[in-house]
């Protein structure tokens, strides 16, 4: 009477360079418990080929964003309205919002190609009024303004008579204005204050 016996193998097995455990696989010869799926090698460690290969990301059932070529560009991408957020030195630099309201910079942006916008400029969600354009205000915060192109500048004052006594300087002051166009010229003093430079 033949006898059979069954060989029974419970706990860590391993072949080559694979190393399995009830809830983990090791590639590398290296098994953490914690990790379901641990690679241990110098290189490259990973490859995935296709004609449009992807890796996709879930948390349970839910289904959270992916990596994925497809044709001639790199997709990476969220589901629902998950954000999509990047970070270097563990702080945010960039928030993409997944119900498209728009993306959030929290450092300066460096454009060297420069900015090509098929939108309106926003500053504090202000566009400003037809015809504005975007003056600097020094340190402080931009804003939208109006440019008279070509304005009418100019001013007429009279004074009433005085007596220059030779060799002497006399500062002429207090004139009535009859109209200042522009608003550049002091009466009070006589200055008249050029609005811009010119050549």
């Amino acid at each position: 009477m033949k006898k059979l016996f069954a060989l029974i193998f419970i706990g860590q097995c391993s072949f080559a360079q694979v190393t399995t455990l009830p809830n983990a696989i090791g590639i590398g010869q290296n098994t953490l418990p914690s990790i379901p799926l641990h690679i241990n090698k110098s290189g490259e460690v990973a490859r995935f080929q296709g004609t449009s290969p992807y890796v996709t990301f879930y948390n349970s059932n839910n289904f959270y964003g992916y990596f994925q070529a497809i044709g001639d560009h790199f997709e990476i991408g969220s589901k629902g309205i998950y954000n999509i957020d990047f970070f270097t030195g563990n702080l945010p630099r960039l928030r993409i919002y997944g119900d498209g309201s728009g993306i959030t910079a929290y450092s300066r942006i460096n454009a060297g190609g420069g900015i090509n916008l098929t939108g309106a400029l926003r500053l504090s969600g202000n566009t400003g009024a037809v015809g504005n354009v975007l003056m600097s205000i020094g340190n402080g915060t931009p804003i939208w303004g109006t440019v008279n192109e070509n304005p009418q500048i100019g001013c007429k004052a009279t004074f009433s008579s005085i007596v220059l006594p030779n060799n002497t300087n006399v500062s002429i002051t207090t004139f009535a204005e009859v109209f200042d166009d522009g608003n550049n010229f002091n009466p009070t003093t006589g200055a008249f204050t050029v609005p811009s430079t010119g050549k």
